[in-house]
């Protein structure tokens, strides 16, 4: 016997993705996409400091990992929103 798939709604909470732990609304990731948009650039603003100190290396640092960590989860929800529901093609 060939199953159909079964449409999203008729999934069971239990058995689904809870993307709302990574964002929790579509609204909360934009603001962070646009965040970290403006993020970017500013690490350029540590060229040719890194080698004056300890203290602006590390500060370089920590704006790098803040910066991969916000890409990180901007790109898992909307891989994850993407892969939940085919058939909406908003992501």
């Amino acid at each position: 016997m060939v199953m159909g798939l079964k449409n999203r709604n008729d999934i069971k909470t239990e058995f689904k993705w809870r993307v709302s732990d990574v964002f929790e609304t579509d609204a909360v990731w934009e603001s962070e996409f646009k965040h970290v948009k403006l993020e970017i650039p500013l690490l350029s603003n540590h060229s040719g400091t890194l080698n004056q100190s300890s203290d602006c290396l590390l500060t370089f640092i920590k704006n790098m990992h803040s910066v991969e960590e916000s890409l990180g989860r901007i790109y898992l929800y909307a891989h994850l929103k993407n892969d939940e529901d085919k058939a909406e093609s908003l992501y």
